[in-house]
């Protein structure tokens, strides 16, 4: 299909014939969806150039990076927010500040919560009386 040389009930036919090869089938209209979705994906995506496999390697990898290096930040972002929401919480209780409880209590990792205190102008003053903002 990818070659472009099929129709679609070249397309069809092979989705129901795949279909009947598992115990349980498809139903129908799921097979129907199944194969316009692939159709769809063939003449909007892939013969327009802009599918990954007609990339060179180098090209591909640089993608990979950019799209992973976006995650990295998103993913950043969103510790960050959890965190600064748990810090405003545990210091609305009055409750020690601990990089390690933040940690737990926002789902971050240790490290993180202390660099992310230390940007926002806190202090570990002692393991007893935990972390302080500084002013």
């Amino acid at each position: 299909a990818k070659a472009g040389t099929y129709t679609e009930f070249d397309l069809t036919h092979r989705g129901y014939v795949l279909n009947q090869a598992f115990k349980k089938g498809l139903e129908s209209k799921e097979v129907n969806r199944i194969v316009t979705s692939i159709d769809k994906f063939i003449e909007n995506t892939y013969l327009k150039g802009n599918y990954m496999a007609r990339t060179t390697p180098e090209e591909r990898s640089k993608i990979a990076s950019k799209n992973g290096a976006k995650g990295a930040k998103i993913r950043k972002m969103e510790a960050r927010t959890r965190i600064l929401a748990t810090l405003n919480q545990v210091e609305s209780f009055g409750i020690k500040i601990t990089a390690r409880d933040i940690a737990e209590r926002a789902k971050a990792d240790k490290n993180t919560v202390s660099t992310y205190l230390k940007e926002l102008g806190y202090k570990e003053v002692s393991r007893k009386e935990g972390w302080k903002q500084c002013k």
